[in-house]
């Protein structure tokens, strides 16, 4: 269902979901999604390792009557490791970094990996006190979207009754998060961020700018296209 909200001089619309719609039942994580792979962690037998920046990876390719055998080169480890079989899941962008040299891949595999268009994207999150946006917009799950900065609100369908008042008060991708992500560092560009978002917020809902500050306690913001191990979405 689309909802819109209408405000003077401002394009917004909601797209709202109904939990009486589905017959799924979703339970939160206390913890977030690290439970989640804590507890997949606890099951595996070889624990795999963490922190180790691989460098470069190649195959023997000499003698096809051989084995296949991949070498794998890790920062700060004096001899290479040696296995038969590698897969990676490093994002192109982190995959580039590394000596695949001696992987002899064809030339229209490397100019994919070369290519593949990765787009930035920016989370913001932000901490209140109450659960405004349910007590008095009755904005219970789904997304908001307008043309001004913040672009998409997430609103969360989880948690109603609770403390919990935690939500995705702006989601952007392309053009809008590369603007975004230059406020995402620095304290200064931080302070402009998060008055940006309260702004906008004020306006998509109607309420006093001063009224949503006070209600304000905390916030992160995110940026998948300045992460070394993502390098974009």
């Amino acid at each position: 269902m689309i909802r819109t909200l209408k405000r003077p001089g401002l394009l917004c619309s909601a797209a709202l979901f109904s939990p009486s719609r589905t017959s799924t039942s979703l339970i939160p994580s206390s913890g977030g999604s690290k439970v989640l792979v804590d507890a997949i962690l606890a099951k595996i037998q070889t624990k795999p390792e963490t922190g180790k920046r691989v460098t470069a990876l190649s195959i023997n390719l000499q003698d096809p009557r051989e084995q296949l055998q991949v070498t794998v080169t890790v920062d700060q480890e004096a001899q290479p490791r040696v296995y038969d079989h590698v897969i990676s899941t490093l994002p192109f962008g982190c995959l580039r970094i590394v000596d695949t040299s001696g992987c002899q891949m064809p030339f229209n595999l490397q100019q994919a990996i070369q290519t593949l268009q990765y787009g930035p994207s920016v989370k913001v999150a932000m901490r209140f006190s109450t659960r405004w946006w349910e007590t008095d917009q009755k904005l219970r799950g789904g997304v908001s979207r307008t043309d001004r900065p913040t672009r998409i609100v997430v609103y969360p369908s989880y948690g109603a009754g609770t403390n919990a008042a935690t939500m995705i008060v702006s989601y952007t991708w392309t053009q809008d998060a590369s603007r975004t992500s230059a406020f995402v560092k620095g304290s200064v560009a931080d302070k402009v961020l998060l008055d940006s978002i309260l702004s906008d917020l004020a306006r998509m809902h109607g309420v006093d700018y001063q009224w949503l500050q006070d209600q304000y306690q905390d916030h992160h913001a995110w940026s998948w296209d300045d992460n070394e191990f993502s390098v974009g979405t």
